[in-house]
């Protein structure tokens, strides 16, 4: 069940009781309950608890479980928060449970609802850290929906891809320190907190190095309590980590150079307004009553020199006029405002539709020229939806832009001195967009036909192929809607799995090799039962993971020592996300190398090539071969064959099974596929010569779904380029 359907459900039961009054109190009343929760799982991941057996989440939530009404009301209420008020600070967790259950008010008077709620939570929510981050913001983003004035204070809950292209973008590194001063559920700072400590292992040195730099401010106590919460859930449990407060209300000169950061990210709440008694603290002329605008000065200041910032601002702050134009001088003249990435309206439905920008700047030298890069719509997509939102992936042409920076339809540069000429105007609208709506449309009509006549071809390709290839009743359905089934990316990400499906269930067509032509290596070895796959062929045999190759894990070498890692040369090492993106079967090395030192100071071993890399360690689910020898961190679980020729056969078995391997994964601190759980995957297995002709024809269909998809990604851009030609040249005339 989804996170917003087990909310408001949550919220419903809460409507129920006569203590509750409104969403204000229900949010604040959910968020101590979930806090409590995760706090129980942090400590069991730790081993030690700071808190007394009795007010343990795991205990008094199971002890208490025929206790309601009244009972369960007053142990709340007289003995759990008093006991978590009056913890001695001990140690860390201590003091910020402590803090936090200060002002933290339990409105609910009905035991047996509030019974209801526990036991709704228990079943329904995972907070797994793998993906807390994810439910933490989805619990967030519910809770905003249903307070009415979020939307009008300028709280708007920040996309998951727009926090993590920005924190990838300025690339924070352990020993720097890293600061949101309007950090809400603390999206940023998790974002930052995974980017300084890749390569680390919780509870290292390196690890509590990256921790200590991070840090927030958050003046509302909701979003406060739940980031708090949120980076409990990724190792972070130092008290004052983030603030309760608001750095507005400060004399922007009161900071001092202790107070100067390396990065900051940050969305500050854009159409809220700051009383008088705030923005007089700022300097006479730079006077705004916009909150954004004030945060844009703040940055300025907190920054050190050749400290980096990406900060998400609306349409509004690029033109304005009156302090927010004087904000922009200053701005230009203090800062390197390198890049401007345009976002479309709608990535923050449904809290507002206006369009927003990402800058990123550098401080300490005054801009020379800007970057423009215009994010666009998907194909075939106009705007952003709760159905339909911005993704991940839409960053990618940006990440390859970013490196090998040139103009393209999407990319533009704007010098200063044309800056100047229009009063450092920063909503410099896309040069080529502009060009382009007035060419005759004629040119790219005919382009446009002749695209989707090769995708006609490319269909009939593909459905020759899949007769030929596959012996299933299933087929004629597939064939009959084909070309609907490949309209979209998601489409043909279907198309793919089912191809993988029949041909690991025994469907494609072979000549049946005789029992002879097994491997010795194999025939020695007893099969599993057969009713663990059921519908295979009888003469397949069903074998274990761990029967068909060694089970190999991998390691992290300590980051903070630069001798284990090699600029060149060294042993290649990948880490799950140099898997991000990619799309061929073979991969022969990541972002970084190690040394000798590195490797023997780890438990990472060297695979051979034709190794099968599998993540099990969040993301998990990513699948490659190795196209020579090299290392992994402990992110994957790799199968090194024990014969070589049956490599392709293992890695499209594992392409074909990733999502059900993905449900095997558990744990409290990182979801992750256990070893043992890796080694008893049941795989069905074909005589070799049978084998053969599976991966020879998945490599086949593979590559003309590969190519279907580009034809068709390119169809449904050239056709909504083809519609804004049309209106524009229309229009012009």
């Amino acid at each position: 069940m989804s996170i917003s359907s087990t909310v408001r459900r949550i919220q419903d039961i809460m409507r129920k009781d006569p203590g509750v009054d409104g969403d204000a109190q229900r949010v604040a009343q959910l968020a101590w309950i979930i806090f409590l929760k995760v706090f129980d799982s942090y400590e069991q991941s730790a081993g030690t608890s700071v808190l007394p057996s009795a007010l343990q989440w795991s205990t008094w939530t199971k002890e208490h479980h025929d206790v309601t009404g009244d009972r369960l009301i007053r142990f709340v209420n007289d003995h759990l928060f008093p006991g978590l008020r009056s913890l001695k600070p001990s140690s860390d967790r201590a003091t910020l449970v402590s803090q936090a259950f200060q002002e933290t008010t339990n409105y609910m008077r009905s035991g047996s609802l509030l019974r209801e709620v526990i036991g709704l939570l228990e079943r329904e929510v995972d907070f797994d850290p793998s993906g807390a981050r994810f439910v933490i913001g989805d619990i967030y983003e519910k809770m905003l929906g249903d307070l009415q004035s979020a939307g009008n204070a300028g709280e708007f809950y920040t996309p998951r891809p727009i926090v993590d292209f920005a924190v990838e973008m300025v690339n924070p590194k352990a020993g720097e320190r890293f600061l949101d001063f309007a950090c809400g559920v603390g999206g940023f700072l998790v974002s930052g907190l995974k980017r300084m400590s890749e390569g680390t292992s919780p509870g290292s040195a390196a690890f509590r190095r990256a921790l200590l730099g991070v840090s927030g401010v958050e003046k509302k106590a909701l979003p406060h309590f739940l980031c708090i919460t949120n980076l409990l859930l990724h190792g972070l449990d130092r008290p004052g980590a983030v603030s309760l407060d608001n750095l507005l209300t400060r004399q922007i000169h009161s900071f001092s150079s202790g107070d100067k950061v390396d990065v900051i990210c940050t969305n500050p709440p854009f159409g809220g307004a700051e009383e008088e008694a705030v923005y007089q603290k700022f300097p006479d002329g730079l006077r705004s009553r916009e909150t954004a605008d004030l945060f844009v000065l703040l940055m300025m200041h907190l920054l050190r020199d050749g400290g980096r910032a990406a900060v998400v601002l609306p349409d509004g702050f690029l033109f304005g006029a009156g302090a927010k134009a004087r904000i922009r001088q200053l701005l230009l003249s203090t800062c390197d405002v390198h890049t401007i990435v345009r976002i479309p309206k709608g990535a923050f439905n449904p809290y507002t539709g206006i369009a927003t920008n990402i800058l990123f700047l550098t401080k300490g030298r005054p801009t020379d020229h800007v970057w423009y890069y215009e994010h666009k719509y998907p194909v075939g997509q106009g705007s952003y939806s709760k159905t339909r939102p911005l993704r991940a992936e839409e960053f990618d042409p940006i990440r390859r832009w970013w490196t090998d920076r040139q103009e393209t339809e999407s990319a533009w540069l704007v010098e200063r001195k044309a800056l100047e000429a229009c009063s450092l105007n920063l909503d410099q609208r896309n040069p080529f967009v502009e060009r382009k709506r007035k060419i005759n449309p004629t040119a790219r009509v005919r382009k446009y036909h002749r695209l989707r006549e090769d995708i006609s071809q490319k269909c009939q390709s593909l459905r020759t192929a899949l007769v030929d290839s596959f012996a299933t009743d299933r087929l004629p359905i597939l064939l009959d809607h084909l070309e609907l089934m490949v309209s979209d990316s998601v489409g043909i990400s279907s198309l793919r799995e089912l191809v993988l499906s029949l041909a690991m269930s025994g469907h494609v067509k072979s000549g049946g090799p005789a029992i002879g032509e097994w491997p010795g290596e194999l025939l020695a070895i007893d099969s599993v039962s057969p009713k663990t796959r059921s519908g295979l062929p009888k003469h397949w045999r069903v074998m274990r993971l761990d029967q068909l190759g060694e089970i190999v894990g991998g390691s992290t070498p300590s980051a903070s020592d630069e001798s284990n890692f090699a600029e060149e040369g060294g042993v290649p090492w990948l880490t799950p996300s140099d898997l991000y993106g990619h799309r061929s079967k073979w991969i022969d090395r990541g972002r970084r190398n190690l040394t000798q030192k590195g490797l023997s100071s780890c438990s990472a071993k060297v695979i051979p090539k034709g190794s099968v890399l599998f993540s099990t360690r969040a993301p998990i689910g990513y699948v490659a071969m190795a196209a020579n020898p090299l290392s992994t961190n402990q992110g994957f679980k790799s199968v090194v064959p024990k014969v070589k020729e049956m490599s392709e056969f293992i890695y499209y078995f594992l392409l074909a099974e990733r999502k059900l391997i993905e449900s095997r994964a558990s744990g409290t601190t990182f979801k992750e596929v256990p070893s043992r759980d890796m080694r008893a995957i049941t795989v069905p297995v074909p005589p070799l010569v049978e084998q053969q002709t599976i991966v020879a024809t998945l490599d086949r269909l593979m590559a003309l779904c590969d190519d279907l998809e580009i034809a068709a990604n390119e169809s449904r851009s050239e056709h909504a380029a083809l519609i804004e030609n049309l209106a524009g040249y229309v229009g012009a005339r």
